[in-house]
């Protein structure tokens, strides 16, 4: 029986698989790219009333005419491409020197990191809208075949014209999992220009948002609204005039620097969480973004950036020490009084301010030694792919779903059938069934690739949850299950694996935490810390919290369940969450202090909510 928490999780899960945003621009960052000529005109005949169906590109390619992929690994990057080896070469050049100039934004050590490589796919554009073109028709001929009926022949003319999709493919994308990132590429190699590009915000925020330790929330909009105002293009850094609210406003500073300014308090922009309130939306969220991203710009750039390493100190500090306005002014030397004065008279400079950031220059890109790809490399990196869009797609158009997924099934197939056993191959065949809800199909491939030890995430949990699900699943009420020590030592290898990989996920340690609580398992110090370290990642996620905080109690470390749970409590944003929060944290507080009971509630188990 799948429990309730999971659902939420494959939920979650499918959300993040979902494309983010198109992982380059044209030109100029902010702009999404182009469509190519032609790709979405011709792929199906054109119905002006028909809704318009955005997907993700398929790669079809005949038996007659193979495709020849050529391929690179990189310090945490593969790419398989099909256009030349000079075009690839020059991506990369670019794509380094883009990530050289991040970098002084946002140094390494405060990035989102994944032990899974990026993996990137270019494609060329005229081999991509020729394979295309047939396959949208025939996906929509098929689908309007299923739909046929009795009526009369005018009246599914006009039926037709109502219903019938346009579909067109888009053209670059960056989609997500759990545990690492995907990115296609379609490139013009006959315009000089087409791999002028910039990282997106969203390819920005991601990187911010998922770092662990998370980062302030003051600090991650503030870094995002000052790459807004910034332009990284080949050899450059530079840092554009800054925004106040609007451009308006902003233009109006420009004429008058004694202009009126309000600005919100300094410990309340350092201690404001977005979404928490009603009255966090609207113009006073407005004014805490623009004012995170105007002390950050202070931080950064102002005065030749001497406050850049104040900053990062800063921001050091707060991962283990609490937010005080003397470590503010240790760090700054100056108190929230007199940072609000300094950060309102740094706002006139700031309007018209314009600079190039020397330091930033790029280092020289490595050698990128490509060669032609292996079968398995093939199948893994174009199978890993269609597995991402398989979300997507059932999100946006899930009559097409099943096409995606033979698609997937049959570039991963192709190479196993052929004698093709790489483990990590596995890993993404056990992946993609587990995503077309065939978990008993992806048992073999998920033990091959763990027997192998591939370093892949999500895979270790998985198997962990499928054997977890098919011995409680035996058991007459799978809800009340129990284990053995030796079923727990079972589902618990595979979690430990995962646990020792990059990034934590919090569904490990929420399946770690639901496998305890149905043994007789003593936990000592060294588990429950991990427990505590994952609440501390993953606060905002309540049946950790309440199981962590339960596991806590009943193991005699009732103050550290207590705070636990008001930890949880405070940093949630889900009135739901936080009600359910409150409610085992008053239960908790009643027992310790009557001595009655040692639990943080029924609802720690979970079971309250199947």
């Amino acid at each position: 029986m799948m429990l309730g928490w999971i659902h939420r999780f494959r939920r979650a899960a499918a959300i993040l698989a979902t494309v983010v945003a198109m992982a380059f621009v044209a030109s100029a960052r902010g702009a999404a790219p182009a469509t190519p000529a032609g790709a979405a005109t011709k792929a199906v005949k054109p119905v002006a009333e028909g809704p318009v169906i955005d997907l993700p590109p398929l790669m079809v390619e005949g038996s007659a005419t193979p495709l020849r992929w050529r391929y690179v690994e990189l310090p945490g990057l593969e790419v398989l491409s099909v256009c030349s080896d000079s075009t690839t070469r020059e991506f990369l050049r670019r794509y380094y020197r883009q990530h050289h100039l991040l970098t002084w934004l946002i140094p390494q050590k405060y990035q989102g990191r994944s032990s899974v490589p990026d993996a990137y796919i270019l494609f060329n554009e005229d081999i991509h809208r020729a394979n295309s073109n047939e396959i949208v028709s025939d996906m929509v001929n098929r689908e309007s075949d299923r739909k046929e009926t009795t009526e009369s022949a005018e009246k599914e003319r006009a039926r037709a014209s109502r219903e019938t999709p346009r579909i067109r493919f888009l053209p670059n994308m960056r989609l997500l999992d759990v545990d690492s990132t995907c990115v296609f590429v379609i490139v013009r190699e006959s315009e000089e220009d087409s791999l002028t590009f910039s990282f997106t915000l969203d390819r920005v925020g991601q990187l911010l948002q998922q770092r662990l330790p998370s980062l302030p929330a003051w600090l991650i909009v503030g870094i995002a609204g000052v790459y807004t105002q910034s332009n990284l293009r080949e050899d450059i850094l530079r840092i554009d005039p800054a925004t106040w609210i609007n451009r308006q406003e902003s233009e109006a500073f420009g004429r008058d620097e004694q202009r009126p300014r309000a600005l919100l308090p300094i410990e309340d922009m350092l201690t404001w969480r977005p979404g928490r309130k009603m009255t966090d939306a609207g113009e006073m969220d407005r004014l805490w973004r623009t004012q995170c991203t105007l002390f950050v710009r202070w931080a950064m750039i102002a005065d030749d950036s001497v406050r850049r390493d104040a900053l990062w100190t800063f921001v050091d500090r707060l991962e283990k020490e609490p937010l005080t306005e003397a470590l503010f002014e240790e760090c700054f030397k100056l108190g929230y009084s007199d940072m609000r004065d300094a950060l309102s008279d740094y706002l006139p400079d700031a309007v018209g301010e314009q600079r190039t950031i020397g330091e930033a220059s790029p280092d020289r890109p490595p050698p990128i030694p490509l060669r032609d790809a292996t079968p398995a490399e093939v199948a893994r990196l174009r199978g890993d792919w269609e597995r991402m869009e398989i979300s997507f797609v059932r999100k946006k158009f899930p009559d097409l779903v099943s096409k995606y997924v033979d698609q997937a099934r049959a570039t991963l197939r192709r190479a196993y059938d052929k004698g093709e056993r790489d483990p990590r191959m596995m890993a993404v065949m056990g992946l993609m069934e587990v995503d077309a809800d065939n978990r008993v199909g992806a048992i073999p491939f998920l033990e091959a690739a763990a027997l192998a030890r591939v370093v892949r995430p999500r895979v270790y949990f998985e198997l962990g949850f499928t054997r977890f699900a098919a011995i409680t699943s035996q058991r007459p009420n799978p809800a009340e299950a129990r284990l053995t020590p030796e079923e727990v030592e079972q589902v618990l290898n595979p979690l430990w694996t995962a646990h020792r990989q990059w990034p934590p996920l919090a569904m490990v340690y929420t399946l770690m935490a639901e496998v305890w609580m149905k043994s007789d398992v003593r936990l000592g110090p060294e588990e429950l810390q991990v427990l505590a370290d994952a609440v501390g990642h993953f606060s905002y996620v309540s049946q950790l919290v309440l199981r962590a905080a339960h596991l806590h109690a009943v193991n005699g470390d009732v103050p550290k369940a207590i705070r636990l749970l008001e930890y949880g409590e405070d940093s949630t944003d889900d009135p739901a969450s936080r009600e359910l929060l409150a409610g085992a944290l008053k239960k908790l507080k009643a027992g310790a202090g009557t001595g009655a009971g040692t639990g943080a509630g029924a609802g720690a188990g979970g079971n309250a909510e199947r």
